[in-house]
């Protein structure tokens, strides 16, 4: 009987026992749905006990918003000006539309003992505003060196010209250019009253 039990208890042994050569295959048991989670490259980060695993190689792109180049002095008066139009004149301002003067920055010209007043409006930021002495030969005008020459830089701002506009042959010439388009315009008075109080420097041919 002790033979025997010996015996049983070796046996025992030896199939508990179980080597694994190089040779024999080795069986991987499948992780159930539950046990098994796919990485979507396209999922939000995931939040486990605080920490935050996030998505490697997010780029962030931020869009500047391109500031448009109108002067808000334009808005102010309630200007309409299409694409060929650099600005615009108002003759003689009434007390409504000095009165935006003070919500604007305003460029003075100013001559000694004027008499007439006018409002030189430029569209776009950018533009150079340019007032000529000009004069008339019998032939054509021969502009002298600019009395006025300043460029709109920033948002509202108008230039205020104070000066005498003669009944006759005109002695100031305005001159304003923005990029490539340029415009002249004559100072001269209205001796007729058909004028429109705002006139539009609009460049000629285009």
């Amino acid at each position: 009987m002790k033979k025997w039990g010996a015996l049983l208890f070796l046996m025992t042994l030896l199939v508990g026992c179980h080597s694994v050569d190089g040779n024999e295959e080795i069986i991987e048991t499948p992780l159930t749905p539950e046990e098994s989670v796919a990485y979507d490259s396209n999922q939000s980060p995931i939040e486990t006990d605080g920490v935050f695993v996030e998505k490697e190689d997010i780029k962030l792109s931020i869009e500047c918003p391109v500031e448009a180049t109108m002067n808000s002095a334009v808005d102010a008066f309630h200007l309409t000006m299409s694409e060929n139009q650099l600005g615009a004149i108002i003759h003689e301002p009434t007390v409504e539309q000095l009165a935006q003067l003070d919500s604007l920055e305003v460029l003075l010209y100013e001559e000694e003992r004027w008499s007439d007043r006018l409002l030189i409006i430029p569209k776009e930021v950018g533009t150079t505003v340019a007032i000529y002495s000009t004069w008339y030969d019998g032939e054509r005008f021969i502009d002298g060196e600019p009395v006025f020459n300043e460029m709109v830089i920033e948002q509202f701002q108008v230039i205020d010209v104070r000066s005498r506009v003669p009944e006759g042959i005109p002695n100031l010439k305005v001159v304003m250019e923005y990029k490539e388009k340029k415009v002249e315009y004559l100072m001269t008075y209205d001796g007729r009253g058909d004028r429109a109080q705002v006139e539009y420097l609009e460049v000629s041919g285009e």
